[in-house]
């Protein structure tokens, strides 16, 4: 894609999001950036705060793109062509308004990051409700298999798909603040995982596959 494409495509962004968006030389969740390669590609974009209600068409057309940021907007729904950015790397949603992930998102077969936290500490302990409510993740999820981290914490998640075990590179899942009452055996499998939060559920019993889990650093099961 050449230097000119990606002017038009940014533009159309820009219109959508109503703000010009700047250069930067590294792209933060907190300030509309984009950030391009040596071959000025684009490579990462942080769209934050821009009142979107879905994500942009034209983002969908960015196939180098390896960050993206969406952080603080009203999106609703994921559309299925999430699947194009198949060179995606990092994808944060929190702070939007989802109540469901589309089974594409297993096709993120470069996705090492992925953040979904529904809430954020505030000054004096208060949590402020910013929107994400998931309730599950699809069983797609455990296609992710580059993903390292996974942040779905303060949503609504009642229960977690038996493929959660197949993300064998995992070393970080954030559980923590939801309703989960029950953990499948398949946690097992994570012979990677090293760090995992399920404080603030609804969880009476643990699987005894958590034993197997070698290389677990850090279990939090606080205010269950």
């Amino acid at each position: 894609m050449d230097a000119s494409t990606n002017g038009a495509l940014l533009h159309e962004i820009e219109q959508s999001c109503g703000v010009r968006i700047k250069e930067t030389r590294f792209v933060t969740e907190q300030a509309t950036g984009v950030m391009y390669n040596s071959k000025h590609e684009i490579i990462g974009l942080s769209l934050h705060a821009c009142g979107l209600a879905e994500l942009p068409d034209p983002v969908l057309e960015l196939p180098t793109l390896k960050i993206l940021y969406l952080v603080d907007n009203q999106i609703r729904k994921l559309p299925a062509t999430i699947a194009r950015l198949s060179n995606l790397q990092k994808l944060d949603l929190w702070g939007n308004q989802l109540s469901a992930l589309p089974d594409a998102i297993g096709e993120l077969s470069q996705l090492k990051k992925l953040y979904l936290t529904g809430t954020e500490p505030r000054r004096g302990g208060e949590e402020v409700v910013l929107g994400n409510a998931l309730t599950t993740l699809p069983d797609s999820i455990g296609n992710l298999q580059s993903l390292e981290l996974l942040n779905v914490a303060s949503n609504r998640l009642r229960w977690l798909p038996d493929s959660i075990g197949r993300l064998a590179n995992l070393k970080s899942l954030y559980l923590q603040d939801n309703a989960i009452e029950s953990i499948p055996e398949t946690i097992g499998n994570l012979d990677s995982l090293q760090v995992l939060d399920l404080g603030k559920n609804k969880i009476t019993r643990l699987p005894d596959s958590i034993g197997n889990l070698g290389h677990l650093e850090q279990l939090l099961a606080y205010q269950n």
